[in-house]
């Protein structure tokens, strides 16, 4: 192997198609074991040396000899011939190391640190869920992932209040103290369990090293894929759902926004991937099925996004309750009225404009949108409505959910 300032080459009868990348997307072998001894690296002006390279499909551990720092890098073995972004390759060696090496980045300037290795991310299937591939390639840290059991679970399918929800329950635990839930934007002060980018973006594992519980947790798994010491440990765990056509057409627009979702195409095609089960996070029907089967028994408080655009206070009492918590008349007026989709539009620290517009691409679609009830009648056309009511009872025949797609 050869190391020149800036770039790390192999030569080609010993790479046999790999090539060493820092910031592409995470590509592992499962069995895949390389080993490299004396490989020298500069890093900002100082050299290290690397007893051992070791490359697993839960990622790269890098012992560096001498300076007593172990690193989690995210960094790994790309083969040649895996599907890579165009213009993906081999990066520089001197770019900015990663959050954890001795500097300190706000979200918004990781994410731009890691723009180059940003893009629409294609799916991977976990246990037949369709998620993206830097999550499921780290599928084996995000189900061993141990909570606190004071920790607060906050799950929904993509799109159905999620944020919403997690800006209540931090006001909730702060006693509406706006100022307090102004400390960060909603994705560091709410970690996305499963989600994994490019450094020098910290995965949500990550960011929640450094937090003291209760922590509000953020996923879109399904039940079957949330990491079971979350019921071992009998965290509280609000789940939101939506109805099906307000949902898709929210994930629609969003899909169109969000750079690194996979490209979601023309409307028509859309709504078919949705009904069979083919965008990120799977089924939307087995996803809310799935929680509402098991809420009694893992003592899940099951909300709907219709019930708290009906009457918001009333639902903010639910959670409260539900957390054992007991607020003033005045304090949960003041939590619903922070939570209006009006005001969460304009707060920043809510609004994902902590995001690089590269990324969220707002002028295609805002991040929040219009947080209405009711908004598919403006995107089904009467055909598609039918075909999809059709499908929608089959699939919902079992179950009695009482969805609302009026109020």
């Amino acid at each position: 192997m050869k190391n020149t300032r800036g770039r790390c080459e192999l030569p080609s009868e010993e790479s046999r198609g790999w090539t060493v990348v820092t910031g592409g997307p995470p590509v592992t072998s499962a069995g895949l074991s390389v080993t490299t001894a004396g490989l020298s690296v500069t890093i900002e002006g100082f050299s290290v040396t690397i007893e051992g390279l070791s490359v697993s499909p839960a990622g790269l551990s890098v012992g560096v000899m001498g300076s007593g720092v172990t690193a989690s890098v995210v960094e790994t073995l790309v083969k040649s011939s895996a599907a890579l972004p165009p213009g993906a390759g081999v990066s520089e060696l001197n770019d900015p190391p990663p959050v954890g090496l001795g500097e300190k980045l706000s979200y918004h300037e990781a994410i731009e640190r890691a723009s180059s290795s940003l893009y629409r991310f294609p799916l991977l299937p976990v246990r037949g869920i369709p998620l993206m591939n830097h999550i499921a390639n780290s599928w084996d840290t995000i189900w061993a992932f141990r909570p606190d059991p004071s920790d607060i679970l906050i799950a929904t399918y993509p799109k159905a209040g999620t944020t919403w929800t997690q800006e209540i329950v931090d006001l909730l635990l702060h006693n509406g103290d706006a100022d307090a839930c102004k400390r960060a934007p909603t994705p560091a002060r709410s970690p996305f369990l499963e989600i994994v980018s490019p450094p020098p973006i910290p995965s949500g594992i990550d960011l929640m090293k450094n937090m003291d519980p209760p922590r509000i947790i953020k996923t879109h798994l399904p039940f079957q894929l949330v990491p079971p010491a979350f019921w071992e440990n009998k965290c509280k765990t609000i789940y939101v759902a939506r109805n099906a056509k307000d949902n898709m057409v929210s994930y629609y627009h969003f899909d169109c926004m969000n750079k690194t979702q996979p490209e979601p195409g023309p409307w028509e095609g859309y709504i078919s991937k949705f009904m069979r089960g083919e965008l990120a996070w799977g089924s939307w029907y087995d996803h809310v099925k799935g929680y509402w089967k098991e809420r009694e028994k893992r003592n899940i408080l099951y909300l709907f996004y219709e019930d708290m655009k009906e009457n918001p206070r009333r639902e903010v009492e639910r959670i409260m309750k539900y957390l054992d918590l007991s607020l003033s008349d005045e304090v949960i007026s003041r939590i619903v009225e922070l939570t209006s989709f009006e005001i969460m539009k304009e707060n920043p620290m809510a609004n994902y404009s902590c995001i690089p517009t590269h990324v969220f691409d707002n002028s295609v679609s805002p991040f929040m949108r219009k947080g209405q009830v009711g908004d598919w009648r403006n995107h089904f056309t009467p055909e598609q409505s039918k075909m999809f009511a059709e499908d929608y009872d089959k699939k919902m025949k079992e179950v009695n959910i009482p969805f609302r797609t009026l109020i």
